[in-house]
């Protein structure tokens, strides 16, 4: 059994096998960054050079490679001397470190859906910032879409197979996840609307359309502007409460589109 877990979908942090948290402040977040790079890369692992170019863009070569090796050698003395594979590339040793990322992939690669969605447990490196590192925040944000593309497919996968053997109730949960997933996608709702009213609970069903109806018609404009990547910048707040921000009238303004050019409207 692994020694270590990395968690990486949802917020980021690294485990003992007893449970207690490895410490991920200050200087520590970097190297958790760099756990994190590598687990999300799985057996083929990374390059030094992609490394570099990740984490030290604008250094001079010699002081990049430095660092890096700092990096290593840190993370091989306080967490575990055999934590890595190969020298370039270098990848995660799943002996010593487990992470959720590469379970997730293998589980769906494995067609494992059910022990896929038990992984995922959030979006990418939810919170995460490491400052001064706008090629992190990049790769970051690529990965990010890149996974939950694949819990979207993987619930939708999910609801399909319930409904080919009829369990409605079964499906209707797995889209209620979707949905939850992406409140502002019409067809998941549609779709949760018909495996409700096939299950029997047709009031639920109507209670999600008249739902559907009253923010579908309202909200284009503001999701286009959640699917923007610098809008997670200064509204994250909207990805989690879209009811509470569609209630706003329109006389006044998420006080977030004061802060942030990004949210459009008026200024």
């Amino acid at each position: 059994m692994p020694l270590f877990r990395l968690q990486t979908l949802g917020s980021l942090s690294l485990h003992e096998q007893s449970g207690a948290a490895v410490p991920g402040h200050g200087s520590q977040r970097r190297r958790l960054a760099l756990l994190a790079v590598l687990a999300a890369s799985g057996d083929r692992g990374r390059s030094r050079d992609s490394l570099l170019a990740l984490f030290w863009p604008d250094a001079s070569p010699e002081r990049a490679r430095h660092s890096l090796e700092q990096l290593l050698y840190g993370i091989r003395t306080t967490v575990h001397n055999e934590a890595f594979l190969g020298v370039n590339p270098v990848s995660l040793n799943p002996e010593v470190i487990r992470s959720d990322v590469r379970e997730f992939e293998r589980a769906v690669a494995g067609d494992r859906l059910e022990d896929a969605i038990a992984e995922y447990r959030g979006s990418f490196l939810e919170g995460f910032v490491l400052p001064d590192s706008l090629e992190f925040e990049q790769w970051v944000d690529g990965e990010r879409a890149r996974l939950a593309t694949a819990y979207a497919r993987t619930l939708e996968a999910l609801a399909g197979a319930a409904e080919r053997r009829s369990d409605f109730q079964r499906a209707a949960e797995w889209w209620e996840k979707r949905a939850s997933h992406d409140p502002y996608d019409s067809r998941v709702a549609q779709s949760l609307m018909r495996a409700l009213d096939a299950s029997g609970n047709r009031a639920r069903a109507i209670s999600t359309r008249r739902s559907t109806s009253d923010c579908s018609g309202r909200n284009s404009a503001c999701r286009r502007r959640l699917e923007h990547p610098r809008w997670r910048t200064g509204c994250e707040s909207s990805r989690t409460f879209p009811l509470l921000r569609m209630r706003r009238t329109s006389h006044s303004q998420p006080r977030c589109r004061r802060r942030n050019p990004w949210c459009g409207g008026n200024h």
